[in-house]
């Protein structure tokens, strides 16, 4: 038996394992990931006489991943606690 977070885990739930030995609720992870293509570049050159002219061609791709779960407060909540004395 779980308490909450734990006990409100599933699968559709980032960070959250509420199933065996490694149970528990990650407050704060990031995972980035970066992806960089770059293809050969093409040059193209054309000589007349002694000037010469030209192309050069080539394509980038770049791809940013940015995943961020952040918990920035807690709430420690204690049901059903009895009166005492002073």
């Amino acid at each position: 038996m779980y308490g909450y977070p734990a006990a409100a885990c599933n699968t559709a739930v980032l960070w959250c394992s509420g199933n065996g030995a490694d149970s528990g609720v990650g407050l704060d992870a990031r995972v980035q990931t970066l992806t960089q293509s770059l293809t050969d570049g093409v040059v193209n050159v054309t000589v007349s006489g002694l000037a010469g002219t030209g192309t050069c061609d080539f394509t980038s791709s770049i791809q940013l991943i940015l995943q961020t779960t952040s918990a920035h407060g807690y709430n420690f909540i204690r049901p059903n606690v009895g009166g005492g004395h002073v």
